[in-house]
């Protein structure tokens, strides 16, 4: 209904005000490395320090984008890590058919119409 995709979307915009208040990372507003990975898909990266690693914030206005192999320099986890899921659009309380989220380490899968937010974390 009209109501509940007003109140998902309401949802997703909270969920990015909030990160954007307490991540330690993307609470500083710096200035991110950022390309294009199409005509219709970008990637930001916010360096973070040696805590708190680095951010990547994914946009991809187009279809699906397939990357295998994935060669984008800014898409690389830093070295003893991977990418951890933050918040997705697709995510099912926002109206989503469920998030995907990429980890660095194997092809990556950007869903279509869907932005996403990665945190660096450590291996295990």
């Amino acid at each position: 209904t009209k109501a509940a995709s007003g109140a998902q979307t309401l949802a997703l915009h909270q969920a990015l005000l909030h990160l954007r208040r307490t991540d330690p990372v993307l609470s500083r507003q710096a200035t991110p490395l950022g390309m294009t990975l199409s005509e219709e898909a970008l990637v930001l990266r916010y360096l973070g320090d040696e805590k708190t690693g680095d951010r990547l914030v994914i946009l991809n206005l187009g279809t699906e984008r397939a990357l295998d192999p994935c060669s984008q320099p800014l898409l690389a986890p830093p070295p003893g890590g991977k990418w951890a899921p933050v918040l997705s659009s697709e995510d099912t309380r926002y109206g989503g058919e469920g998030a995907v989220f990429p980890t660095g380490e194997a092809a990556w899968r950007i869903p279509g119409r869907c932005s996403a937010v990665l945190a660096w974390s450590e291996d295990a």
